[in-house]
């Protein structure tokens, strides 16, 4: 009976110990979960901290800085710039964990007033067929104009649908909803247009696909070399070119900027997108007009 009792005993301790084995576990996971969560929030909120100071310092200098300059005068700037950026949409670094992109939007087509036939040869000039090229064109011009005929006097609301825009399109996703937008053309068109056009053109800050419809591939390898490194001068870009400055045509970014910056930190990944409109020497106004904000 004693050795009975002792057995029973026995596997009353070991039930208890695993019952507090196992308590002791979910306790140890649920306080490593909470710390990891922990560690979550402050990378957030850290990543937040470093991606408003990078946006604060990246609009003081817009405001304060000739927006470019000329290679031999940043070499010979008593101010040492804390970091190098450009108006093409290439990526630089800001701070650690933090990079920006600058799109000056007069580098790019306006969505708007469509130039059908330089659109046509942007999309040629990307691999689009010309066919397909033309069309696009076309259904472009036809989603946006106030009549309901197409540029081929056929019913816009058959060919487009009825939700048709028959004016200005509020953003380019509108582009999407395009019959015969397929997705690969749709992603070129968001690289090339916008809807905020300064009302002149600035090829020195357009994106590849724009500049390999005005120049050679030859001027566009010599360009992109001098571009990305810094080196390209107004004149340089010029005589590599051909393009000079016109009424319409200025070499000095515009002061509708996209700017995109993300910010890591540990796991933490955050990125945000504004369209903002610089006006440097305002007095009885805002200095800067955020368009735009896309998270």
């Amino acid at each position: 009976m004693q050795r009975k009792h002792k057995g029973m005993a026995l596997i009353q301790v070991l039930l208890l110990t695993g019952i507090l084995s196992v308590l002791v576990m979910y306790f140890t996971l649920t306080s490593r979960q909470q710390v990891a969560l922990a560690g979550y929030a402050n990378d957030r909120a850290q990543a937040l901290i470093n991606m408003h100071s990078a946006k604060n310092t990246i609009i003081f200098r817009l405001l304060t800085e000739i927006k470019i300059a000329e290679p031999q005068n940043v070499e010979n700037s008593p101010q040492k710039m804390p970091f190098t950026w450009n108006f093409y949409g290439q990526e630089f670094t800001v701070s650690d964990g933090v990079e920006a992109t600058l799109q000056d939007q007069s580098g790019l087509l306006s969505g708007h007033f469509i130039d059908g036939e330089l659109l046509t040869r942007v999309l040629i000039a990307n691999d689009i067929e010309v066919e397909r090229a033309n069309l696009v064109s076309k259904r472009l011009l036809d989603w946006q104009d106030v009549d309901s005929i197409t540029s081929e006097f056929g019913d816009e609301s058959g060919l487009l649908g009825q939700n048709v825009r028959n004016g200005h399109i509020p953003d380019l996703t509108d582009f999407s909803h395009i019959p015969g937008i397929d997705a690969d053309v749709y992603q070129l068109l968001k690289q090339i247009m916008t809807i905020h056009y300064a009302g002149r053109f600035n090829p020195m800050t357009a994106p590849e696909p724009i500049l390999r419809t005005l120049i050679s591939e030859g001027a566009l390898l010599q360009i992109k070399t001098l571009r990305d490194s810094g080196q390209l001068s107004k004149q340089e870009f010029s005589a590599i070119s051909g393009i000079t400055e016109e009424e319409d045509i200025w070499f000095t970014p515009s002061n509708f900027i996209k700017m995109s910056i993300t910010s890591k930190v540990g796991k933490i990944s955050l990125r945000q997108t504004w369209f903002i409109a610089l006006n440097p020497y305002a007095s009885k106004t805002s200095p800067i007009n955020f368009i735009e904000t896309h998270s």
